[in-house]
């Protein structure tokens, strides 16, 4: 149902079909919701899911709906691809009039290779020796694409073997 449920999202952001409907949010809010939903698997994986947000509102107008799926795939595949250790969710403001959603992790990192690819569709960073593939190779192709709806965009920077921070960029 997965696969279904993402070729169907892929398929309306290629035709341009999406709907964005945006609304004024506390963008810490929906940013607790993300954590305290994947709170279970990573317990149940026995890593820290550590979550840092400013002392006060961060207002932002945008599609909740598209911000928590963005970031339900990146925080998800932070915990997925992470086998001891923590995965960090950050929430801050920029000297630039922007938001940063930062979500870091102690997990495999990815080489230079895979960040070339990893946005593109059916693409995931390569598998280690008897490891089976922990997904579809779409989250990331859909997550960026409605960042760029959102007048956003996704960056990454990895240290193959050690960790991975992805940041999702929004106005503010």
């Amino acid at each position: 149902m997965n696969l279904i449920s993402d070729i169907l999202d892929l398929s309306k952001v290629e035709a341009g079909v999406v709907d964005i409907h945006t609304e004024r949010l506390d963008a810490a809010e929906v940013v607790k919701d993300v954590a305290d939903a994947l709170l279970p698997l990573a317990t149940e994986k026995g890593i820290k899911l550590r979550v840092e947000l400013p002392g006060d509102e961060v207002i932002v107008e945008t599609d909740r709906d598209k911000l928590r799926q963005i970031l339900i795939n990146m925080v998800g595949n932070a915990v997925k691809f992470t086998d001891s250790g923590d995965v960090r969710v950050c929430l801050r403001r920029t000297n630039d009039s922007r938001l940063a959603f930062v979500v870091s992790d102690t997990g495999l990192g990815i080489s230079d290779v895979d960040l070339e690819r990893i946005f593109d569709v059916f693409q995931q960073a390569e598998l280690r020796e008897g490891d089976i593939p922990r997904g579809t190779g779409l989250g990331l192709a859909i997550s960026r694409s409605l960042a760029i709806l959102l007048g956003g965009e996704i960056t990454v920077t990895s240290v193959e073997g050690e960790s991975s921070e992805f940041t999702l960029w929004l106005p503010a």
